[in-house]
């Protein structure tokens, strides 16, 4: 298998008065199945920002998750990760992806065992998070903890330079049995950016204490389109 990609920068997207700006600079094959994608994250304020961004993966296509306001915490999911977006160039519209879960017969006893251990470990740090911090619910300590743990502090003209990898064919939704993928056609070229959505609902799970440390930082509200690059897929 095999893929082709192709760079050419667009357009670059800046929204809400151009407070911060996302922009793709590379798109590197690493692997059969991989690629490793450079970003820059700039603050074009005089303005300390707090920004939610979760760095440990992304999410998929989909229209209720690509902004969340953390009500739900029942299924699996990175709720402050980039959007991979594609678009189809011809029908100008977006490609959506699919859902799909390990099997367990694919995993050794070792991993199941470590996937469990982790899922335990997890819930140590916020009961401990919870007792910390007084939170009074659980779930809200879930939340409060997830917050807290993926705020990306951005200092007045700060540019952070961030390299992920990336699998369209495997988008993990967390530590989890489930992820998403994208079913694209062969040597067919898309429109491809990320996008960032930060619902303002959920800086209200952020405890008193918690405001008051961060007191110097704005925090963002609302939606980031990156520059589109041109991304073409291949297999053989």
């Amino acid at each position: 298998m095999k893929l082709v990609l192709s760079i050419t920068t667009l357009f670059i997207h800046v929204l809400f008065f151009g407070q911060i700006e996302i922009k793709i600079c590379s798109l590197k094959k690493v692997s059969p199945d991989k690629e490793n994608i450079t970003i820059n994250i700039t603050n074009l304020t005089n303005d300390y920002y707090a920004l939610p961004f979760d760095k440990k993966g992304f999410k998929a296509n989909n229209i209720d998750e690509i902004c969340s306001d953390l009500k739900d915490l029942d299924y699996p999911h990175r709720f402050f990760a980039l959007s991979l977006m594609f678009k189809d160039r011809i029908k100008g519209e977006p490609i959506e992806s699919l859902l799909r879960s390990y099997h367990l017969q694919n995993f050794d006893e070792n991993t199941i065992n470590q996937i469990n251990s982790s899922s335990n470990i997890h819930k140590q740090e916020v009961l401990k998070w919870q007792e910390k911090n007084n939170l009074k619910l659980e779930l809200d300590a879930e939340r409060n903890f997830y917050i807290m743990n993926n705020l990306l502090l951005l200092a007045p003209k700060e540019k952070v330079t961030l390299n992920l990898d990336m699998n369209v064919y495997e988008i993990k939704r967390g530590d989890t049995m489930f992820y998403d993928y994208y079913n694209l056609e062969n040597k067919k070229e898309y429109d491809f950016n990320v996008i960032l959505c930060a619902d303002k609902g959920i800086y209200n799970y952020l405890t008193d204490v918690q405001k008051a440390k961060l007191k110097k930082y704005t925090f963002f509200v609302g939606k980031i389109e990156s520059n589109k690059i041109s991304y073409i897929f291949s297999y053989e």
